[in-house]
């Protein structure tokens, strides 16, 4: 799927069809032009978690075969291997965005997101079971600014612009049941690749 940097609920909720009547808080990310229309100030802070809804299945699933004690690795090799299969061709996701701090006034915003967060995991069949394993962390900060166009043209033309630091952590990696009975922690710091923009 395509990663979004930043995603309102209400612009989830009109299926992302949403740009062209941006008018709150969210205008700052989808379209800084809203921010000319604005007629008072409004303040968002929040805290968002949503998951697949299969997710905790499949989290309590390999957290059953991680708490039993195996006679080799091979019998815990081979209950990964089932426990792959039995989800084949399934994603699961789970996004966290923590204090999103949003604050617009007429013709300006700005906005804090300390940590987003967005796992992905996706189960292959290739040699052997694997699941794919994409992630991102976010930080963010922006300031967006929009003004009417005061022009001969009939109606009303507004524009804006966001100005944006995103520092970005990110892995994609793929792990077979090899690897989750040797380890299933399957996302390290040392995964992760950073950078900014």
């Amino acid at each position: 799927r395509i990663h979004h940097q930043y995603q309102s609920a209400r612009a989830l909720g009109m299926g992302d069809a949403f740009t062209a009547v941006a008018d709150d808080y969210s205008a700052l990310f989808y379209n800084p032009a809203g921010l000319a229309r604005r007629t008072s100030g409004e303040v968002n802070m929040s805290i968002e978690l949503a998951a697949a809804s299969a997710f905790k299945e499949f989290v309590d699933d390999a957290k059953g075969i991680d708490g039993k004690a195996y006679a080799t690795e091979a019998a815990k090799s081979q209950a990964y291997m089932a426990l792959l299969s039995k989800y084949y061709g399934k994603t699961f996701s789970i996004r966290a965005g923590l204090l999103e701090g949003i604050w617009v006034r007429p013709n300006w915003g700005f906005g804090i997101i300390p940590a987003d967060l967005t796992m992905e995991f996706k189960v292959h069949n290739q040699v052997s079971p694997a699941l794919n394993i994409r992630s991102y962390l976010d930080t963010t900060i922006a300031y967006g600014y929009g003004r009417d166009w005061k022009a001969v043209l009939p109606g009303r033309l507004s524009w804006g612009v966001t100005g944006k630091f995103v520092n970005r952590g990110y892995t994609n990696k793929m792990v077979n049941a090899l690897d989750l009975a040797a380890d299933s922690t399957v996302v390290k710091s040392s995964d992760l690749r950073e950078g900014y923009s």
